[in-house]
């Protein structure tokens, strides 16, 4: 099987593999400090945890990539599906969830007193941020496991689990999302630079958002890009599969 597999495509695999353990660690720790920390209970932090969430779902995809890459050999694109179900919705709801973030930090820094007494009100503002990253991820599902594949033959990653006009569908939304994402960072990153020296926390806290965006960003190019030169790596594979499909 490994014999089978481009040469080019054993390094991304193995990259993505170790992007995915070190990032599963940092989500980790970023999850565990708002569990211990009785002060990380703002609708910020609820949102920030539920990112991190969302993420570590995200990176449980390359595992599965990388064992059926190297060991599993293809299987059906609707097996693909139902493995990485909990990656996909982690991969859906990561760029809403920046985007929610990044007005509520928005938000604040415009407008404190109408986001105090938001957050005077958090359940209700939490569910308000919660909307739009839930409906579009219940979407997104729906749309990809009506279009399910049981004959198609790929080696399971994120994009491939999205089938059919889902994925396009996912990579318009995603661009329009990371594009409001940059608008809101930016005019918020304006807003800070006007700030005292008083508020020098607040620019800490928001630099150390800003950074994760950024890496955020170009993981969703990653995504959506190397897949166009990946894809037809993956086909080949898939092809000889089909060809000899008594071994699987």
């Amino acid at each position: 099987m490994i014999s089978e597999i481009p040469l080019p495509l054993i390094p991304i695999a193995l990259f993505y593999c170790l992007c995915a353990t070190v990032s599963l660690a940092g989500n980790m720790i970023m999850i565990i400090c708002f569990f211990r920390e009785p002060k990380f209970k703002s609708p910020c932090h609820y949102l920030i945890t539920l990112t991190c969430a969302a993420d570590m779902f995200h990176l449980c995809g390359h595992f599965v990539f990388n064992f059926q890459l190297f060991y599993g050999g293809p299987g059906s694109q609707e097996l693909c599906f139902w493995l990485l179900l909990p990656s996909c919705i982690g991969l859906c709801m990561s760029g809403p969830l920046l985007l929610s973030l990044g007005i509520d930090r928005f938000l604040a820094c415009q407008f404190p007193v109408i986001y105090r007494q938001l957050c005077s009100r958090s359940v209700i503002y939490l569910l308000l941020q919660l909307a739009v990253p839930i409906g579009y991820t219940v979407y997104l599902t729906i749309s990809s496991y009506t279009q399910r594949d049981s004959k198609t033959l790929v080696i399971c990653q994120v994009p491939l689990a999205l089938s059919g006009s889902s994925f396009e569908e996912f990579n318009t939304g995603g661009f329009i999302i990371n594009v409001g994402v940059v608008i809101v960072y930016f005019v918020t990153f304006l807003k800070l630079k006007s700030l005292s020296v008083h508020e020098s926390q607040l620019k800490v806290v928001f630099k150390s958002i800003l950074y994760t965006v950024i890496f955020v960003i170009l993981g969703w190019c990653t995504v959506t890009l190397i897949p166009d030169k990946v894809f037809p790596a993956t086909s080949v594979i898939g092809s000889v599969t089909n060809a000899d499909s008594r071994k699987y």
